[in-house]
């Protein structure tokens, strides 16, 4: 029996999903926390949100970003429907956080289910928080404490 990791189906479920959407992935490969968000999120955002989940006891790098437009594309188009669902499942996060409003949407349309902003909720048996613009909550400091205490209702 071959006990390599690398034979391990979740493995090949994550080789999977970061070959059909490489363009549109970044962070921790193997992220334990699938942070969606309309377009890119800026370094800041990024850091802040890696700094959070290091906090709340998840270590550091624990987040794998999924871009739902592709900036790199002429046409941008974001990723329908079935392609989130699917490339959710095969990241197989215990956590997502929707960044924006555009990715609350599409992560409701994708799982069937209304995600509220700025509560926790639970898709498909994963912890979910969502933002208005989790990116433009960082610039006020009562927005910047709004988004803390949302993120604190994913501690362990």
């Amino acid at each position: 029996m071959n006990n390599s990791a690398n034979s391990n189906m979740y493995y090949h479920a994550i080789d999977r999903a970061w070959t059909l959407y490489a363009h549109r992935l970044d962070g921790n490969r193997d992220g334990f926390i699938c942070v969606v968000g309309n377009n890119d999120l800026s370094g800041v955002a990024r850091n802040a949100l890696e700094a959070s989940m290091e906090k709340l006891g998840y270590g550091s790098r624990a987040c794998t970003f999924i871009a739902l437009v592709d900036a790199s594309a002429e046409a941008g188009a974001p990723l329908s429907a079935q392609q989130l669902l699917e490339l959710i499942e095969l990241l197989d996060p215990a956590i997502l956080i929707a960044a924006d409003e555009e990715s609350a949407r599409a992560l409701s349309e994708a799982f069937r289910t209304k995600i509220p902003l700025f509560d926790l909720s639970h898709i498909a048996g994963r912890a979910t928080v969502a933002f208005s613009s989790f990116q433009g909550m960082l610039d006020l400091m009562p927005d910047k404490q709004k988004a803390w205490a949302t993120l604190k209702r994913l501690a362990r």
